[in-house]
């Protein structure tokens, strides 16, 4: 009765949690399995040895041709991978962000050698309310952040905490990998001069006046905080803008693809340019281009007007 009313609790009492519009993971019905395996032991009971031989054998059987084609084909998640990454980039000063409580065992269990993670959320979805305060001390307190994003859909689904770093912030290329993505910021919590240059230009009603870059001579492998700052002369939604690196062979080494934001009355674009550690020393074209874009979700943009690119100042990369 016991072994019965366990695997009945669960299996059905759980899936009742439908019936109270809350929804639940199937993985939760696994707390079954071990009233059924007293159940089957009762049952064994019953079965001459003979045929429980027979049995057991032909299900033994049956499972390893059933679960050879998953297994052959399963990958282990790729949390430890990203988790690796991470430790190889990250600094003794910066933090990391975990978008939800769950990531605490993950980050426990893979996180060795890395910064004590920051959980800034305690409800799903998370509360911007909540989170944004939060956000804000942490960027003015460490020079880099490292969000580590999992459950993304499920834990902010409105894109919170990107879209306000991405604004606020320096963003640096992201890496995806398929159980979490890393999104780098570099912040203004250590200010450096940096030389600003006008742009001059007028692109799908945003006028772009200055470029301030921190250094114009980096060096290979280097990170230079990038700000673009402009007025708004047509009230239009979505605007972006990308800023990218071309070498005088024309190939691009860098870009980065940001909102075109109003920040206290005016136009403001932050990147973190990452100058590749194999860029051959020269100069290269810092350019930009605004287009309009319309959201698709899952990352996917639609472009539907664009300027054509322009050219706002050169870089001088120097050897490593």
């Amino acid at each position: 009765m016991a072994g019965v009313g366990g695997y009945v609790a669960t299996t059905v009492g759980i899936p009742l949690l439908l019936v109270l519009g809350r929804p639940f993971a199937p993985r939760f019905a696994t707390l079954a399995v071990p009233f059924l395996a007293v159940l089957l032991g009762l049952a064994s009971r019953a079965v001459p040895g003979r045929w429980l031989l027979v049995l057991g054998g032909g299900y033994v059987t049956f499972a390893a041709v059933a679960l050879f084609p998953y297994y052959q084909g399963f990958t282990r998640s790729d949390y430890g991978a990203a988790m690796g990454q991470l430790r190889s980039e990250v600094r003794p000063a910066d933090v990391v962000i975990l978008n939800g409580p769950w990531q605490d065992l993950l980050y426990r269990r893979y996180g060795d050698e890395l910064p004590p993670g920051q959980i800034i959320a305690s409800t799903v979805p998370l509360d911007p309310g909540e989170v944004i305060p939060r956000l804000q001390a942490l960027a003015g307190a460490h020079p880099r952040l490292w969000v580590v994003d999992s459950a993304t859909d499920e834990a902010d689904p409105t894109g919170a905490v990107a879209g306000w770093l991405d604004v606020h912030a320096y963003p640096r290329p992201v890496l995806e990998f398929r159980k979490a993505v890393l999104r780098p910021y570099v912040t203004d919590s250590q200010p450096a001069s940096s030389e600003a240059r006008g742009a001059d230009t007028i692109a799908l009603g945003a006028r772009l006046r200055t470029v301030e870059l921190e250094e114009w001579a980096p060096r290979a492998g280097a990170e230079v905080r990038l700000r673009v700052t402009g007025d708004d002369l047509e009230p239009i939604g979505g605007r972006r803008l990308v800023a990218r690196l071309v070498g005088a062979n024309g190939v691009e080494v860098w870009h980065w693809d940001g909102p075109l934001a109003r920040v206290d009355g005016r136009l403001s674009y932050r990147a973190a340019m990452v100058v590749p550690r194999n860029a051959e020393p020269g100069m290269y074209a810092l350019q930009l281009v605004v287009y309009e874009g319309e959201d698709l979700g899952s990352g996917r943009r639609r472009v539907t007007r664009i300027a054509d690119p322009v050219e706002v100042g050169q870089v001088r990369v120097t050897p490593r």
